[in-house]
């Protein structure tokens, strides 16, 4: 039978001699506990070891988006995009399917000044983009897509966004490839990206029993003192975690070639 969410906590509570919980959502401090700490605790344990269930694999899309002449005002030199995101002094380039606005060049490294959540203007100069000295745009009456390519400040050369499930990177295609993760954007010099990276898997039913068994494991060890107040329990449960984590990681390289991994600070400081 497939796992469930409330079945690997209650086994952590049965590890603990404590009553079981029928939801999440119950107002007793044993669900109310449970339900704090589950999805960290998931997190946690998926981040220290590329699990064969929680792996995954994608091209990115570099940090980029779309404006077209219509968005550029030339009265106040602003450019709306709807929810940039963007922050002052981000280092961008230009390239289009047309005519950049006027005195826009491709080639040419430009600094973001943002004005509100949907609008910006660009300046010469990351000093001059914390200034407020911005690029006077005097025409805007070309054609075709304007693309901003956001860059990396120095060092790389692109920026890429990031799966919407990614907890922790493994490598690039290439194992010899450079990359870095800041700011929840991926860094290199790739003109092209695969990542293989470690996925937040939050279905259970796609679990296999020892990490269930695991999960359970870390879940009565964040619990124990909380609520039966043993420290000698939970050091008898984190001898237990120990052992069970050393097994699984070595069962679970076995399917297919391990992967070079560098084990987290939580790792570390169980092993």
């Amino acid at each position: 039978m497939a796992s469930s969410e409330v079945a690997i906590c209650n086994s952590a509570l049965i590890k603990l001699g404590a009553a079981e919980i029928s939801s999440l959502s119950d107002t007793n401090k044993r669900a109310q506990l449970c339900n704090a700490q589950y999805s960290k605790l998931r997190d946690e344990l998926l981040r220290s070891h590329p699990w064969n269930f929680a792996i995954g694999r994608k091209v990115l899309s570099l940090d980029s988006f779309i404006f077209i002449d219509g968005d550029v005002t030339t009265g106040t030199d602003q450019i709306t995009e709807t929810g940039h995101g963007r922050i002052t002094g981000e280092k961008l380039r230009l390239t289009t399917t047309g005519v950049l606005p006027t005195p826009l060049e491709l080639a040419t490294d430009y600094f973001l000044v943002k004005v509100d959540d949907n609008n910006f203007k660009l300046a010469t100069t990351v000093q001059y983009a914390y200034d407020g000295t911005v690029i006077d745009i005097t025409a805007a009456a070309g054609t075709g897509n304007h693309k901003v390519q956001m860059k990396p400040s120095f060092e790389y050369d692109n920026q890429y966004i990031l799966p919407t499930d990614y907890l922790r990177g493994i490598r690039l295609d290439d194992k010899e490839d450079k990359f870095t993760i800041e700011g929840g954007k991926l860094l290199t010099n790739n003109a092209e990206v695969l990542l293989l990276y470690i996925k937040q898997v939050t279905d259970t039913t796609l679990f296999d029993t020892s990490f269930d068994e695991l999960l359970a494991l870390m879940i009565a060890n964040d619990l124990s003192y909380p609520l039966v107040q043993s420290n000698s329990l939970k050091a008898t449960i984190q001898a237990e975690l120990n052992l069970k984590l050393r097994d699984v990681r070595s069962t679970d390289a076995q399917e297919g070639n391990a992967e070079e991994f560098e084990a987290n600070t939580w790792a570390n400081s169980r092993l």
